[in-house]
């Protein structure tokens, strides 16, 4: 059975302010909060403490947010005030309760009270939702970058590099040097579909576009389409000489058919012209039997 005595210890509060807190409209875990504050300052008795956010914790049974949350309004309502930073803050109570936000002063009525804590409740709303607004845009930023860096692993090792030079580029030929989140994922996304249509040549073509300072995706396609032009002209150049090595060939192949079967008796010089005929036909990829067209 508990049988807690004074000369055990106690804290003392002046009648006035118990008083004036009755007249204060507290929430749960103000008043919680509030309790811890007084023992461990009045407690004490001192005029403020470091009390670190695990003590309101355990002495509370609040969850951490719940104690940050709590806190901070009690410092708007100027019932609470603190000094110094993270682990070295120092918190006191507010004995001016003339200060005091969200009270019911004698003589007002309770509808002004009603206001007070109204207000005092927008305003903590408009707060939150301004936080809960900028995590949204924290997220956000982190998603695009991260969806950024996994379009880049579509690349090789060597042509992330160039791709970094190319958008270090685009950056430099804005005005302010800086590129939007939104607009580094959209040139990526660029050179991606690009990549994926010509993945044979883009890297030539985006070595000539970083070298000759332009970056910009139909400077690339440009490039691109002369490379295909010129590679064409080349196969269609290969494909003529080939076939007019055929011909030179097939012609050969015929005229020592004719020199075999006009040929002497002589059967090494026979011999001899079988063996060109038939590395001749080898050659044109027919047998030795079939007559060329």
């Amino acid at each position: 059975m508990a049988n807690p005595q004074i000369e055990n210890g106690f804290t003392k509060i002046a009648n006035e302010i118990v008083e004036q807190l009755a007249r204060t409209q507290l929430s749960g875990y103000e008043s919680r909060i509030l309790w811890v504050i007084w023992r461990k300052i009045y407690g004490w008795n001192k005029k403020q403490d470091i009390i670190s956010i695990s003590q309101f914790q355990k002495l509370t049974g609040l969850d951490r947010r719940h104690v940050q949350r709590t806190l901070n309004r009690l410092i708007e309502r100027n019932i609470v005030t603190k000094n110094g930073y993270r682990h070295y803050t120092k918190w006191a109570f507010q004995k001016d309760y003339t200060r005091w936000k969200g009270i019911a002063r004698i003589g007002t009525s309770v509808a002004n009270l009603g206001t007070g804590v109204a207000n005092l409740g927008t305003k903590a709303i408009a707060k939150n939702g301004a936080h809960k607004r900028k995590r949204k845009e924290t997220n956000t930023k982190e998603m695009i970058l991260s969806q950024i860096n996994n379009l880049k692993l579509q690349f090789p090792q060597e042509i992330r590099l160039l791709v970094t030079e190319y958008v270090e580029l685009v950056k430099a030929e804005n005005k302010t040097g800086r590129l939007t989140d939104s607009r580094h994922k959209r040139i990526v996304l660029e050179l991606c579909d690009i990549y994926h249509h010509h993945p044979n040549e883009f890297k030539a073509a985006l070595q000539i576009t970083v070298d000759n300072g332009a970056p910009h995706p139909n400077y690339i396609k440009k490039v691109l389409k002369s490379r295909e032009k010129r590679v064409k002209a080349q196969t269609e150049k290969k494909e003529i000489r080939k076939k007019v090595d055929l011909q030179r060939t097939r012609g050969e192949l015929k005229k020592m058919e004719k020199y075999e079967k006009g040929a002497a008796t002589n059967k090494g010089g026979k011999r001899r012209i079988r063996e060109i005929i038939g590395k001749l036909a080898d050659k044109m990829g027919v047998s030795k039997n079939e007559s060329p067209s």
